[in-house]
């Protein structure tokens, strides 16, 4: 909080939103460039090991 309202201070209330936004926005892009196989993936590995453990335990 006291980061957000220091730089409100400095910017301007409006300006500070737009700016952390865009770099919000620019942070979530450069990620999606940097690490691709992120985007692709529909779950972590090691979730999918546990869940089949899981119905593997049920069904015994």
């Amino acid at each position: 909080e006291f980061e957000s309202g220091i730089t409100a201070g400095w910017l301007g209330l409006v300006r500070a939103i737009l700016l952390g936004g865009a770099a919000t926005l620019a942070v979530t892009g450069l990620w999606a460039v940097l690490f691709p196989v992120l985007s692709k993936m529909d779950r972590f590995p090691h979730h999918d090991k546990e869940e089949r453990e899981k119905r593997e335990e049920r069904k015994a």
